[in-house]
């Protein structure tokens, strides 16, 4: 789902079709959305593994945004890899859903999360513009934070996979 929103998202501005009041009016939406979705997967957890996985999303996410404001390391050019490696946690998710193994499923969910935390380092640099050639216009400030969001969303749902895989 993540995924499909930041393509149409980056056809969408690839095309110069989209203003910025239109892509604030779609974050509004995706919130909308992704919040009640969130809070109807959370209902299926138990209070515990839910709080658990936001406390956790917290500390990692305010973490990965304090490592990215160092200079020392630039993970933007991971990007063509960080899709292989999300076409095969796909792939890899229906076999999971297919074999219905719990081990297969917290290896999925623990992959899971360590992509996507991956993919919010490379969204946050692109964000912050460390390199020219890798650096977001300031007219795509809007697509940024949406990719952002949408990735801490994925990492959420991952974890609380990860967490909550007893009920």
């Amino acid at each position: 789902m993540g995924f499909l929103a930041k393509y149409c998202d980056g056809i969408a501005l690839w095309a110069g079709n989209c203003s910025g009041t239109v892509l604030l009016y779609e974050v509004n939406c995706k919130t909308i959305c992704e919040g009640m979705l969130l809070g109807s997967i959370a209902a299926f957890f138990d209070a515990d593994a839910v709080m658990w996985s936001v406390g956790a999303t917290a500390s990692v996410t305010f973490g990965l945004a304090a490592f990215t404001l160092q200079k020392k390391c630039d993970l933007t050019i991971t990007s063509g890899i960080l899709l292989i490696l999300y076409l095969v946690l796909l792939i890899y998710g229906c076999l999971c859903a297919i074999l219905q193994s719990m081990w297969l499923r917290i290896i999925h969910a623990a992959v899971g999360t360590l992509i996507f935390s991956i993919y919010l380092l490379v969204d946050t640099q692109l964000m912050l513009g460390k390199r020219d050639q890798y650096r977001l216009n300031p007219n795509e400030y809007i697509f940024a934070v949406l990719n952002i969001y949408i990735d801490i969303f994925s990492f959420f749902l991952f974890l609380l996979q990860f967490v909550g895989w007893r009920k």
